[in-house]
């Protein structure tokens, strides 16, 4: 017979027991064993279980679990009953006593003798063990009182389903509660019995979940106590344990199974589980399976934990992680691209818990980043646009944001990254800590929001969160029993109903009086749409107005993608961009103060705007934006303001030119502001060469009398080629509008050219910038490695390429009908002849000509007609529809006498089917404004 020695693992009954052995890699070894000719009373295990509880049978169950559970005690097995699925009986010893003779001395058990022929299924000890149950008969010791007597059964139990407990919550809630642990289920979940009163629950530990073992749900465990159920499963049916569940469960077993333990329970799921943490004297086991690897954090039931409990949670999974014990084996702290930490300005407010922020340290320095606070959701904001309405405290969390942030220096941690849909795409987005102040008042964004209700706290299933995560989980259950916020239980405030005067031009008009009222009002800065055109929201008026620097011209920012081919897209001034930028970053979302001076017939404010600093300070942002070299002084709109203030543009204004600071830094020509057309100064022909063609009446040209000044450049860039591409180069980021020198290669090798900076793309489209080539007119597309900086002496030669088109012409684009043979059409008329330009005037920047071919190879056919006649002729232009009114502005005879030709030309081609009229007039399109 086997014999050994093991732990008492747990007690099923008065007379039976589980023992474990020692682990050899593994769960260690488990046998059930029942003493010798021993029979106790039964014990129930549920309300419809087995059998139902005799007299006494509590109570010599919780005699041997007392006594023995959790000690090393020697065994040996006397016999086994085949009948009874060869259950094993032996004699256990604990501390040299056999607790076969304790148990019966102690009236807890009944000795039963052999049946007639099955004599060797009897005790080593019968006599002995007859003897000391008479002695304990005698005594009326244990269940031989009487089953009248107190104790002999229980009272009140409650079993599974139907237990109130809300109501045992209610009653025990952040009290030490005793509790006896009925069952493992696996590392973290239990079946308890409150002491007190007799109820069974079912108890997880709070904050930590442990794999599952994931047995099914009908086992023998399932209707009573599971001690025996800890280790008995229906053949086949078990499904397979997630990795080291059985090792957990073990771990757990081993030191609470059937033990007494003090619960202090923190609330309840909707499934009737309680939540708690388990105090025992050798620890918190919640820390225990954390340290060994053999749990992990999870959030949902985490507020059901004490604070200093979390915080030890946290630091205990930190370890495990960090030694990669068990289910962290092979972990991966989550990287994030880009500064993991970095200082920022907040330049605006997008949501609740969106935020866009200006980099100031480190290699991002200047780049700006959408960055969503870290564990953190608060209400969605609407879209008026596709009628879609905000959710309830989307407004007031949106606000409260704003004051708090908008301009204001913050540190920002990086925790995780996510990737989100927005709109059809998917894009990459940060979640960050984000920290305002310094010292002791260093404070989280994220906190403030939560402690006022503005937002829920976030609970996470996978890696990445908060690095103050508990402090916000804290934050939450305070607003909660404050009923802050979204947690008032009533309703969100309904927003403010706020007139959009930019819809109506008539109405914004009558209300330049009541804007006018006070020498100034304060507003919020809703729009910036270039450097001196905002939409601001003027809460006093409880209006929303668009507004124009009143004494600025600022250039004009691009419009649409830059990327070649959108018809959609229109291309700024040089430092558009920037002015624009820097009204943004200064401006947007900010509370200013305005002062109204008029307001224009489109309904357009006009006035002037000084930016509030956190001193009490008001900064005019017009005389920021003329220093800096981002507008300039406009003589018409200075009439209302104060001669001091207009004094100090002027002398602003002169300052910037003569640093060539922003648009004072390009020729000229490139900034100066244009009527739609004025009239040129003089019609005398000049002798031009055509250096690019942009599409069938657009063109680039250069003139035959500034030749020399163009061949002084081009020996100034071979000599730039003769220094090397790289060995000298300056290292530099191009900004738009800067004239720098790009590699061209226009078959005959790679050249230095002058070029200005169009646009920078993004690495999505390739990189690098689009420049455009300032003595010849073309563009392209060239890498970081194919720009090098130039200095004072390369841009002080005026561009030699002027922008030109074909006067009252238009040409279908070049991706229409007829658009491609148009080009071709018009460089074969052009392209390497010397030609005779006529300027009529300007255009929006773009001069309108005429040009005519010259010089002893000329035809005759073409030296006595214009280009311009000789393309309509060939229906591939056609007149534009505002050609009589442009005649009528230039006041021109030789105009008048060239768009007749012109008509005559057109109306012959259409006539004859020839080009765009081979299939009948062609539409004109409504929205037509080229001149």
């Amino acid at each position: 017979m086997a014999e050994g020695s093991a732990t008492v693992k747990a007690v099923v009954s008065g007379d039976t027991l589980i023992l474990q052995g020692r682990s050899t890699g593994g769960p260690p070894p488990e046998r059930q064993m029942s003493l010798s000719s021993l029979m106790a009373p039964r014990v129930a295990r549920g309300p419809t279980g087995m059998a139902q509880e005799e007299p006494w049978g509590w109570a010599a169950r919780e005699f041997l679990r007392r006594h023995c559970v959790g000690f090393q005690v020697s065994f040996k097995v006397d016999y086994t009953v085949p009948m009874l699925n060869n259950r094993e009986f032996g004699t256990i010893t604990l501390n040299g006593e056999s607790l076969n003779r304790t148990v019966v001395k102690e009236g807890w058990a009944r000795v039963r003798l052999p049946r007639t022929g099955n004599e060797s299924e009897a005790s080593p000890e019968l006599e002995e063990l007859v003897r000391l149950e008479a002695e304990a008969l005698a005594e009326k010791k244990g269940l031989h009182a009487g089953e009248a007597e107190e104790g002999a059964t229980r009272e009140g139990v409650q079993w599974g389903p139907g237990v109130d407990t809300e109501a045992i919550l209610q009653r025990i809630k952040g009290k030490p509660t005793r509790m006896t642990i009925e069952y493992v289920r696996d590392g973290g979940a239990f079946r308890a019995l409150v002491l007190d009163s007799h109820i069974y629950v079912n108890l997880s530990l709070a904050g930590i979940a442990a794999p599952r073992v994931n047995f099914p749900p009908k086992t023998a465990s399932a209707a009573g106590d599971g001690g025996a159920g800890a280790t008995t499963v229906a053949a086949g049916t078990a499904s397979k344990p997630e990795p080291y569940a059985l090792e957990s469960r073990n771990f757990t077993e081993t030191r609470l199974l059937h033990r007494d333990v003090d619960v202090v329970v923190g609330g309840v799921d909707k499934y009737g589980t309680l939540y708690g943490t388990i105090l025992h004297p050798k620890g918190n086991i919640s820390v225990e399976l954390l340290k060994a690897g053999l749990a992990r954090i999870v959030e949902f039931s985490i507020d059901f934990a004490s604070r200093e409990n979390v915080l030890q949670y946290r630091l205990a999974e930190r370890q495990a992680k960090a030694a990669q014990l068990r289910i962290w084996k092979g972990y991966v702290p989550p990287t994030v691209t880009g500064s993991k930490e970095f200082v920022g300005t907040v330049i605006e407010v997008v949501g609740g818990d969106l935020l866009v922020v200006k980099v100031e340290t480190g290699k991002e320095a200047g780049e700006e980043r959408k960055v969503s606070l870290a564990s953190l959701r608060a209400p969605r904001q609407g879209n008026a646009k596709k009628g879609e309405r905000g959710e309830p405290w989307a407004a007031e969390a949106k606000e409260f944001l704003r004051e708090k942030v908008i301009g204001r220096s913050v540190v920002v941690t990086v925790e995780y990254e996510r990737e989100i849909a927005v709109g059809e795409r998917k894009e990459k987005r940060s979640y960050a800590s984000v920290v305002i102040g310094k010292g002791a008042k260093r404070r989280s964004v994220a906190e403030m929001l939560v402690k006022e209700g503005l937002a829920v706290v976030t609970r996470h299933r996978d890696e990445g969160r908060a690095e103050n995560y508990d402090d916000l989980l804290f934050a939450e259950t305070a607003a909660k029993a404050g009923k802050k916020g979204m947690f008032s239980g009533g309703p969100a405030p309904l927003p403010p109903r706020v007139t959009d005067l930019s819809l109506d031009s008539k109405k914004a008009r009558s209300y330049l009086p009541h804007l006018q009222r006070e020498a100034s009002v304060r507003a919020v800065v809703e729009y910036v749409f270039s450097g001196s055109r905002f939409k601001v929201y003027i809460p006093s008026e409880n209006c929303s107005v668009m507004m124009a620097l009143t004494s600025l011209r600022t250039p004009n920012p691009p419009r649409g993608s830059a990327v070649p081919g959108d018809k959609n897209a229109r291309a700024g001034d040089p430092f558009g961009e920037d002015a624009k930028t820097h009204a943004r970053q200064h401006l947007h979302q900010r509370t200013i103060e305005v002062s109204f001076a008029d307001m224009d017939k489109n309904g357009v404010a006009l006035g002037s705007v000084s930016v509030l600093t956190g001193g009490g300070e008001r900064l005019p942002f017009g005389l920021e934006l003329v220093k800096l070299g981002l507008a300039r002084v406009d003589e018409r709109g200075t009439t209302s303001l104060p001669a001091a203030f207009v004094h100090a543009l002027h002398e602003a204004q002169v300052v910037a030119k003569a640093a060539r600071r922003g648009i004072w830094s390009v020729p000229v020509e490139e900034v100066e502001e244009e009527e739609e057309v004025t009239v040129a100064q003089s019609e005398e022909p000049v002798e031009v060469s055509v250096s690019e063609i942009v599409d069938g009446v657009h063109f680039y040209y250069q003139e035959a009398s500034n030749t020399e000044v163009l061949a002084r450049v081009i020996e100034k860039m071979k000599a730039l080629e003769a220094e090397g591409r790289s060995e000298n180069a300056i290292a530099f980021e191009p900004r738009k509008g800067n004239i720098v020198a790009a590699l061209f290669d226009d078959g005959s090798g790679p050249l230095w050219y002058r070029a200005r900076v169009e646009d920078k793309l993004s690495m999505s489209n390739g990189g690098g910038f689009m420049v455009s080539f300032i003595d010849y007119g073309n563009k392209a597309i060239v890498g970081r490695s194919q720009v090098r900086t130039l200095d004072a002496s390369f841009t002080a030669m005026p561009a030699q390429a002027k922008r030109a088109k074909l006067a009252f012409l238009r040409a279908p684009d070049l991706k229409d009908d007829f658009g491609q043979e148009a080009a071709v059409a018009f460089s074969r008329l052009a392209y390497g002849k010397v030609l005779r330009a006529r300027v009529f005037g300007l255009e929006r920047g773009t001069l309108l000509v005429s040009l005519q071919e010259e010089g002893e190879n000329s035809s005759p056919a073409t030296s006595m007609k214009t280009l311009n006649h000789l393309m309509v002729e060939e229906g591939l232009a056609r007149l534009s529809k505002q050609a009589d009114g442009v005649i009528s502005k230039l006041g021109k005879s030789s105009a008048v006498n060239l768009v007749e030709e012109m008509k005559e030309a057109q109306e012959l081609a259409r006539r004859g089917r020839i080009g765009m009229w081979r299939y009948g007039d062609v539409a004109d399109s409504d929205d037509e404004d080229a001149y």
